[in-house]
């Protein structure tokens, strides 16, 4: 599910003014790495990708990534509104940004043998499942750490970056640049949870 960073930081923000706790930051990068993989299917193997988003802004940036579909928060309608656009048929793979809070929507749409990769689950931290069901569907969770994957596996998703770098196909979003010098602009920016994308500091 893709959220507005100033949403993000809303739900998750410690204080008043917290816009850094760790709880934010992986809030943020669960957002961003959320936006990249809509990005990376799409330019990698063609797959259909159906992205969910909370606001109009997330929608249209899920578009962009190369999104076929985007719905909703997950729910009910959101489950029909998948298995309509696809005829029925369940999904193969679904990468997923709070595991706990969309489980039981995400087992409602993924297939028989499919898999979950999940990065993330913020709302619960300690989520319950249901074992049995999930046994009986014969799936695949996979968490996903990028700290703790295999070289080979970074480098060749750093090899897959530079294909898309080199080929002009990698869309980053970049909110706004700043240089060394107005770096307290660039924080302000962030502060403000406006910044819709990277805010970049140049020398």
């Amino acid at each position: 599910m893709q959220k507005s960073k100033k949403e993000i930081i809303k739900d998750l923000k410690i204080s008043s003014k917290d816009v850094g706790s760790s709880e934010v930051q992986i809030g943020l990068l669960s957002e961003k790495i959320n936006n990249l993989t809509n990005h990376f299917n799409k330019n990698k193997n063609g797959s259909t990708v159906i992205a969910t988003a909370s606001s109009e802004d997330s929608r249209e940036q899920c578009v962009k990534a190369g999104a076929d579909l985007v719905v909703g928060h997950p729910s009910d309608e959101t489950v029909n509104e998948i298995i309509e656009y696809t005829n029925g048929k369940k999904i193969d793979r679904i990468i997923e940004g709070d595991f706990g809070a969309n489980l039981l929507p995400v087992l409602d749409i993924l297939k028989t043998s499919g898999t979950i990769a999940t990065y993330s689950s913020m709302t619960d931290m300690n989520p319950s499942i249901p074992f049995i069901r999930m046994m009986f569907m014969d799936i695949t969770i996979r968490m996903v750490l990028v700290y703790a994957m295999p070289d080979q596996a970074k480098a060749h998703a750093a090899k897959d970056i530079t294909t898309m770098l080199s080929q002009n196909s990698f869309a980053n979003r970049v909110a706004r640049e700043y240089s060394l010098d107005n770096i307290s602009d660039a924080h302000n920016m962030i502060e403000s949870g406006e910044a819709y994308g990277s805010v970049i500091i140049k020398p």
